[in-house]
């Protein structure tokens, strides 16, 4: 019958597992220096600051503020 095989079939992907799964625990910055991007690659300015192609200010505005 059709509707043993669709629960057969249905059964069978229950078992589906992720292998791609990974352990990707990353580095936390721990300074203000390491959250931002050096100045040389603000990609803009803005209010006399470069700003990092995120949208982040670069480390200039850090620097400034004293941070």
């Amino acid at each position: 019958m059709t509707i043993n095989a669709t629960n057969t079939n249905y059964n069978s992907n229950l078992g589906i597992s992720n292998n791609n799964l990974q352990n990707t625990a990353k580095e936390i910055p721990t300074t203000a220096q390491d959250f931002a991007k050096d100045k040389q690659e603000a990609v803009k300015e803005i209010l006399g600051y470069g700003v990092d192609s995120e949208g982040f200010f670069t480390s200039d505005f850090n620097e400034a503020a004293g941070i």
